[in-house]
């Protein structure tokens, strides 16, 4: 047994960190069920190691209730109690039973050995060694019963009822036998029928990496966790007969759901067979994954190492490399690859090469070339030299960079992009910048710039309109070229005009007028001029060219006053103070016009006066209208002042072979009076 206990040090990693979880949280009893063809197997733990002693000393009280008989739910659930107390069975009739079974002398040892320490000198050993002696006997108690159905019932963890019928479905509740722990330990149920049976699920398959006589296994244990509480990892070498790997079963011993094994092969020229069975926590074993194979990859310690590099007069280059014999006894061929960075991708241009070689010629160079040499080995990973620059020699110089395109912001910010070159050995670019055009130059960056885009940062406040830049282009044996045609960006103008300043108005019939000095700005674009009624906030009203200083404004009502000012604008939207403010009174005559008639009627003896004002948006409802009247030579007087909304009037103060004549004064809302002609009448 002490052997055992030596290899499931692999349980305590997993189980003690489960029992510290579990410490945080308030103890339980968690069951399971396993439906056979005539019984139930059950299956209950306690969930901390201080409830998993205090049970074991009380016992277990299980109940049976039937909820449905043949798809019919019972009206009142029927109730068995299967035992009052279940615990283990006395440490005597252990002994025949721990002779012959590893998993039951374990659980012996846990519930009733006097010590629980494991004396072993290795670091593991210690670790396991400081750890609390209660949570050594639950962890490894419970994982030896989870191994052994019968190891289980017989620590009192276990039931199997007999007394089952087909088409009954069942309710089964656990709970510590003292019914005072029932306040601190919850009891457990599970729901089940015979009916209910479902054959374990295959384990998934293993994933390998093969490593120098190793094989590293991993598998996904997340969808399997309520089905398997252990996994056996078997191997065979023909692919047909199948032995374990371990000792004892394995358990995921991380937080990732994935569960991991490294193997020990003999060699890397025999085919491995891999496969996975699950344990179930009834003891029961599963059938087995897909299998899997492969062999060790043989692992080179040694890269070849390039120590020269020559160029010889037939244009070659004559590459020289390290390699020891004992590498190259492992190595099945040497091979020679290129490519246009260090960075790859590398290109395979020579294969076959002896190990034991340790130079050659090679005469397909590009402008530039970077080598490595590649030792590969009858079955595993390559090795693989520091990559080399081969340049043979150039004094052509790259072409002029074309595409010149540039923008500056108003923060000074400049963005500059071109056209990228295509020569094969082009290293990167030169940018330059000068504040006159073809002026003196200055390089921007030190190292070659290997974007076709380039920011810079200019000051905006200076005196010069322009800034001009160019690109060279540069190979890797630093030849530059022309530099490209220089690009010219105006800075953002950032500096508002002078204002426009109205030095003339005037309120005239058509209107109010207003005339101003325009801003002194070369670049001015346009004015814009404000308006409100007094009293008012000034909002922007017209926008006028600069071309013009005057403007009339003909939308305007007699008798109200206005606020004119004038803001000028410059090509790039600066924008100048509002000029001064004015203020002028409106005189503009109104728009409206009156249809005025005078209708003898003989029979009654009267004149009939009819009006209406009209303008160009329809009929005007008059405020108030005074009627004149005038007999003979005589003056006007005034005949009648009518209500808001009259239009007519009947005049019967007459005298046959009288002349009258009328005329009428017309008030109407935010205008000055208007008269109408002059109408004569005779009786």
């Amino acid at each position: 047994m002490r052997t055992l206990l030596k290899n499931i040090f692999i349980v305590f990693l997993l189980i003690n960190a489960i029992v510290a979880n579990a410490q945080t949280d308030s103890a339980f009893i968690a069951i399971k069920a396993n439906p056979q063809k005539t019984c139930i197997q059950l299956r209950w733990a306690a969930s901390s190691s201080s409830a998993w002693k205090l049970t074991n000393s009380s016992g277990f009280k299980l109940e049976r209730y039937t909820i449905k008989r043949n798809g019919t739910l019972l009206e009142q659930p029927e109730k068995k109690i299967l035992a009052e107390k279940i615990v283990a069975i006395p440490v005597e009739q252990w002994e025949s039973k721990a002779d012959q079974n590893d998993y039951a002398a374990i659980v012996a040892e846990a519930l009733y050995g006097e010590s629980f320490e494991i004396n072993e000198s290795s670091d593991v050993m210690n670790i396991i060694n400081r750890s609390k002696e209660q949570d050594q006997r639950f962890s490894i108690s419970l994982y030896a019963a989870d191994l052994d159905f019968e190891v289980a019932c017989m620590a009192g963890w276990g039931f199997s009822d007999k007394n089952v019928v087909s088409g009954e479905e069942y309710l089964y509740r656990v709970m510590p036998a003292d019914t005072t722990l029932a306040r601190s330990i919850s009891m457990g149920f599970v729901y089940t029928s015979l009916d209910m049976r479902e054959d374990l699920p295959k384990p998934p398959s293993l994933t390998i990496e093969w490593g120098d006589s190793t094989a590293t296994l991993s598998w996904n244990t997340r969808m399997y966790e309520n089905a398997f509480s252990a996994y056996i990892i078997e191997k065979s070498t023909d692919g047909k007969h199948f032995e374990s790997i371990s000792d004892i079963p394995l358990l995921n011993i991380n937080d990732y759901h994935t569960a991991f094994y490294t193997d020990t092969l003999r060699n890397n020229e025999t085919t491995y067979y891999y496969r996975l069975k699950g344990i179930s926590p009834f003891g029961e074993t599963s059938q087995p994954s897909d299998i899997i194979e492969g062999r060790g990859k043989t692992m080179l310690y040694e890269s070849p190492h390039i120590t020269s590099t020559h160029i010889n007069e037939r244009g070659e280059v004559e590459i020289q490399w390290t390699f020891s014999d004992e590498a190259a006894s492992a190595t099945a061929e040497m091979a020679l690859r290129k490519a246009s960075t260090d960075k790859g991708p590398f290109k395979t241009v020579r294969t076959g090469i002896s190990p034991y070689e340790h130079s050659l010629s090679y005469n397909g160079l590009d402008a530039v070339n970077y080598f490595v040499i590649v030792a590969i080995p009858q079955n595993g990973v390559e090795r693989t030299s520091a990559p080399v620059l081969v340049q043979p020699v150039d004094s052509v110089p790259p072409a002029k960079p074309i595409g010149l395109t540039g923008k500056i912001d108003s923060t000074g910010v400049v963005r500059l992009s071109w056209n990228a070159n295509t020569d094969a050995d082009l290293l990167g670019y030169r940018v330059f910048r000068s504040q006159t055009e073809n002026g003196l130059k200055i390089q921007l960056n030190d190292i070659a710039h290997q974007s076709t885009t380039f920011l810079d940062t200019i000051p905006l406040n200076n005196l010069n309109g322009k800034v001009y830049y160019s690109v060279a282009a540069l190979d890797y044996h630093y030849n530059q070229s022309d530099l490209s045609d220089e690009l010219a960006l105006s800075k953002p103008d950032m500096i508002p005009p002078t204002a426009s300043v109205i030095n003339n108005f005037q309120s005239t019939e058509k209107g109010i007028w207003i005339k101003w000095q325009n801003s002194s700005a070369e670049d001015l674009f346009e004015n814009i001029i404000y308006r409100a009624e007094k009293g008012d906030s000034l909002v922007a009203y017209m926008h006028v060219a600069k071309e013009k200083n005057e403007f009339l404004d003909e939308n305007t009502i007699y008798g109200k006053t206005y606020q004119y000012a004038i803001k000028a604008i410059d090509m790039s939207k600066n924008a100048s103070d509002l000029s001064p403010v004015i203020s002028i009174r409106s005189n503009a005559e109104t728009k409206e016009n009156i249809s005025f008639s005078v209708e003898k009627n003989i029979e009654q003896k009267s004149n009939i006066l009819k009006w209406k004002i009209k303008n160009g948006d329809g009929e005007v409802t008059s405020s108030q209208v005074y009627i004149y009247k005038k007999e003979g030579n005589g003056s006007y007087i005034l005949l009648k002042v009518t209500e808001t909304g009259i239009n007519n009037y009947t005049d019967t103060m007459l005298q046959v072979g009288g002349e009258y004549e009328y005329m009428i004064k017309v008030f109407l809302p935010n205008s000055k009076p208007i008269f109408s002609k002059r109408i004569s009448i005779k009786w």
